[in-house]
């Protein structure tokens, strides 16, 4: 099933309009919901991959896949969007996160989550004196989660590791919805489980200050468009509602850097360690 969240002018357009008119709150959670609904995600290419087999299907117009012949045993599940060949841009699809199923008996049902609004954090790690540093292993880890718990397994670590000249991809972390932007944007901070990211790094040779761990908040312009005409709408309710403090973005604030639902920018400088100076 396909989870992004439908943020169409269309469906802003009737938030609005109830805002406007003083419709019901019940006709407003209505509207906030469909954004939220899952949809059928189809022709998405689903690899299962076990300790002998790999195989691969194309979920049907309902968004089902269906793998036969396969070995009792552990397995992983992939799933995305096959790249255009045409030329032309198209939304593209990744899973959440794998997912590692055991095969204990004849049939087993599974449901898997693809969405289109991914992020990207993207950047380089250098020393000192501004030389890449490579194989470094980047950890991704959300703030605010509770070990432990559902959530946790939802917002889970992501890694990279540089390459020779340093650069870096932490891929597939889950962005906030447009509801927890505009809590961010009214405030200039936010307490919400999985609004920002860490990036802790380690490398041979090397160590990251950690009194200095950069705190990422995962919000690019591309959602920033449809959270602040959100937030205009929850003050257009204030206003007609008559109550006494509207809400009103903080100034200067200062999102991250962002291309599409990639962040960039997000360099990391360590230090020699103590045993390598000797």
């Amino acid at each position: 099933m396909d989870k992004t969240p439908n943020y169409s002018s269309q469906l802003l357009d009737k938030l609005e309009e109830c805002a406007s008119t003083g419709k019901s709150d019940v006709e407003f959670e209505k509207i906030l919901k469909c954004m939220f609904e899952e949809s059928p995600a189809p022709k998405i290419v689903v690899t299962v991959k076990g300790d002998s087999q790999v195989k691969t299907v194309f979920t049907d117009s309902q968004g089902a896949f269906k793998f036969t012949g396969l070995h009792k045993g552990r397995y992983t599940v992939f799933a995305g969007s096959v790249p255009s060949t045409s030329g032309v841009k198209e939304k593209r699809v990744t899973a959440e996160k794998p997912m590692e199923f055991e095969l204990l008996q004849n049939k087993l049902a599974l449901k898997l989550s693809v969405r289109s609004d991914l992020i990207t954090v993207k950047g380089r790690i250098t020393d000192a004196h501004g030389q890449p540093v490579a194989d470094a292993k980047v950890t991704g880890r959300h703030l605010s989660i509770p070990d432990s718990s559902d959530v946790e397994k939802l917002y889970q670590t992501r890694f990279a590791v540089s390459d020779v000249n340093g650069f870096y991809e932490l891929k597939g972390l889950i962005p906030p919805d447009i509801i927890r932007i505009a809590g961010y944007l009214i405030k200039g901070d936010s307490k919400e489980m999985g609004f920002y990211v860490e990036a802790h790094t380690e490398a041979t040779g090397y160590v990251q200050d950690k009194t200095n761990v950069l705190k990422i908040p995962l919000v690019t312009e591309q959602l920033l468009k449809p959270s602040r005409r959100y937030l205009q709408i929850l003050i257009k309710m204030q206003k007609r509602a008559k109550e006494g403090r509207t809400f009103e973005e903080k100034k200067n604030i200062v999102p991250p850097s962002s291309q599409g639902n990639a962040i960039i920018g997000i360099d990391i400088m360590l230090k020699k360690s103590a045993s390598s100076r000797r």
